[in-house]
């Protein structure tokens, strides 16, 4: 069961947009140079546009920073001012790949029932749809807990062209309720090559999940696919620079809850070569 937030912090008339809107992480560089600050903004909107969103400590269950060369995936905190944006600062120690991950806690909302009818077939959540068809809550408020797990893939560059050992890291597992995981580099995706990437859900493979990939120079261009039985889905991105791959998925709530559905949203963003 997610965690819940104090009912004073819960958003009330804004949540049921928030919902349905994407949200990511957004570096101030996908190439940012060795020791120099990186700013880190949590971005909620659509299309690859939106409004920052201010640092909130009491939202945050994980914000870290993990390199390639990390012993063990170490990991190491993402610091900032609450109220403040950006909403983390961090400044790389060390040339290579760096993956960093948001996790929050969850938020509970209630939308009215068109526009929760509405949310569930644009986000591709048939299984939530069906459940509600059965039980005969069509027409019942959709009462929900949602969270979100974001995570950013960036390459920190040192003064000479990096080692294989330095380049690993991109198919880390963070280990969040629900993962987007690239299984070759999309840092360093050849032109015409394809992106396989895997959903995860509580560590496991996520099948039928609706993943899109959106690249931030034409969002119309966005392909959407469902994950087969291994939770595997292939993207062939057309254009360079930075993407974003998003996907979202909702369970039941266990019958005592005061909310009927659980959702988590993932989504990674990355910096695709010029093609």
């Amino acid at each position: 069961m997610l965690r819940r937030m104090p009912a004073v912090l819960m958003f009330l008339a804004t949540a049921p947009i928030a919902a349905a809107h994407d949200f990511w992480l957004e570096p101030s560089s996908f190439r940012p140079p060795l020791g120099q600050k990186l700013e880190l903004e949590l971005i909620v909107g659509e299309r690859f546009s939106g409004d920052r969103v201010l640092r909130d400590g009491t939202r945050i269950l994980s914000f870290v920073a993990t390199g390639a060369t990390a012993e063990k995936g170490a990991q190491e905190k993402i610091l900032g001012f609450d109220g403040k944006t950006p909403a983390g600062i961090f400044r790389p120690k060390a040339p290579g790949l760096l993956l960093v991950g948001y996790q929050s806690n969850g938020t509970a909302i209630e939308i009215e029932a068109p526009k929760f009818e509405s949310y569930l077939r644009e986000e591709g959540l048939d299984g939530a749809a069906a459940e509600r068809q059965r039980r005969g809550e069509n027409a019942s408020k959709g009462r929900e807990v949602y969270a979100r797990c974001a995570k950013s893939l960036l390459v920190v560059q040192g003064p000479s062209p990096l080692t294989s050992e330095q380049w690993a890291g991109w198919d880390r597992v963070l280990g969040f309720p629900i993962e987007i995981v690239p299984e070759q580099n999309p840092c360093t995706l050849p032109k015409d090559a394809e992106l396989p990437v895997r959903v995860l859900f509580q560590g496991k493979p996520l099948a039928n999940a609706l993943v899109g990939c959106m690249p931030k120079q034409d969002p119309t261009q966005e392909v959407r696919l469902r994950t087969d039985a291994e939770g595997r889905v292939r993207f062939a991105p057309k254009l360079g620079g930075a993407h974003l791959l998003r996907a979202v998925h909702m369970v039941r709530a266990p019958e005592r809850a005061d909310h009927d559905w659980e959702s988590q949203w993932a989504s990674l963003t990355f910096e695709a070569p010029a093609r």
